[in-house]
């Protein structure tokens, strides 16, 4: 049996997931890795290039001990735990000498260009190809190569980092080896759910800037009526022993709502948190500015 890795992480824990993650890892029998990723460049904070790279970085270091490795970012959660897509794709790459799996971004009657990616969601195995085209899109030049190529392949938004430069690759090397899953298979939209949290195998929620993205996940949990944050159902929480009322901190979801919607943080705090705002002052002996 293939030894599967499932991987994630950043340079902060920004949610909840990694518990949604390693639940589903438990369940397939895969073994779950959260990690922060450091740098010891001065450039990365400023540069989402390179700091994305990270994540270029840890699958290398990890898909070295694995068959498998599927790469999960920190804003995709599972929401069919018990579906089975990982190991249909991973038979499929096995049966079709595939190195590499990921999933189309949008559905058909939206693409406005070729092969729009999302590397959210990504299967890597253990070949000498992977490793190959993982030390190519990490060279220092190939952001070069990819905004020089971006527009003949029909350009397109640019994410900015690990994804355009894996676009770009499969696009140059004609898919040979690579499939691309799609739209729907390995990652959905928010918006795609339509009747129930089960759906789909996995919501990403893709592209909008940190403080909306909280925004969109709580929008999201309360439209399906959901107990907790971390999108586990309570039975499957009682088997794992873990608490079914998980929740981003009140005061949390409160800041980035109003960062989300261009409201003043220091209003809110005043206005819908008195604790909070009370707590603010004391630590700080002043409202910042």
């Amino acid at each position: 049996m293939s030894r599967v890795v499932v991987l994630s992480g950043g340079d902060n824990v920004r949610f909840n997931s990694y518990i949604n993650h390693a639940v589903y890892s438990e369940m397939h029998n895969f073994e779950y890795v959260f990690g922060i990723q450091i740098s010891n460049s001065s450039k990365a904070f400023n540069d989402r290039a390179f700091t994305t790279l990270r994540k270029i970085d840890s699958i290398r270091r990890y898909l070295s001990s694995c068959d498998f490795l599927l790469w999960l970012d920190d804003d995709v959660y599972i929401t069919d735990l018990h579906s089975t897509v990982v190991e249909d794709l991973i038979s499929h790459m096995v049966d079709n000498d595939c190195f590499f799996s990921v999933g189309n971004e949008v559905p058909p009657a939206e693409m406005d260009r070729q092969a729009p990616i999302n590397a959210g969601v990504m299967i890597w195995k253990n070949d000498p190809r992977s490793f190959e085209m993982l030390d190519y899109i990490s060279k220092d030049d190939y952001g070069l190569h990819v905004e020089s190529s971006w527009a003949s392949y029909g350009g397109g938004s640019v994410a900015g980092g690990d994804q355009d430069r894996i676009r770009i690759y499969i696009l140059d090397n004609n898919f040979e080896g690579v499939y691309v899953a799609p739209f729907g298979v390995m990652q959905s939209r928010p918006d795609d759910y339509i009747s129930e949290v089960s759906e789909h195998f996995a919501v990403h929620f893709m592209g909008f800037g940190y403080p909306c993205k909280v925004r969109a996940f709580l929008d999201f949990v309360h439209r399906f009526k959901l107990s907790n944050h971390i999108l586990v159902d309570e039975d499957t929480c009682k088997l794992f022993g873990l608490n079914s009322s998980q929740k981003i901190p009140y005061s949390e979801s409160l800041i980035q709502t109003a960062r989300c919607f261009g409201i003043k943080m220091r209003f809110h705090i005043f206005i819908f948190n008195k604790k909070l705002r009370l707590k603010w002052r004391y630590l700080n002996r002043k409202w910042r500015h």
